[in-house]
């Protein structure tokens, strides 16, 4: 039997990634904790880098770091609802097996 206890919705997934994407939630909720906890060191790394206003040169480190998570999140744009359709079809062959 299949169920829908463990399903991803898309509509989530996107939610998470516009309101907490910085911090990897929507990374989190599919599964994909690896690159979640790099996402969140990331966003950690950028905020703390403008709390001590480091630079490197005449660039900003938090400018570094921070252009690096809107890269990363841009790309997540695209990903999301892929990441989200693997982690459904994972679950759906756990409960067919």
């Amino acid at each position: 039997p299949t169920s829908n206890r463990k399903r991803k919705f898309m509509w989530i997934a996107y939610a998470l990634l516009l309101l907490l994407g910085g911090c990897g939630a929507h990374r989190f909720y599919v599964g994909a904790y690896p690159s979640a906890l790099m996402l969140l060191g990331i966003g950690i790394a950028s905020a703390v880098l403008a709390s001590f206003n480091l630079s490197f040169g005449a660039v900003p480190a938090a400018s570094i770091a921070g252009l690096l998570l809107v890269l990363w999140l841009m790309v997540d744009l695209v990903l999301l609802a892929r990441l989200v359709k693997r982690h459904n079809q994972r679950q759906n062959m756990r409960w067919d097996a």
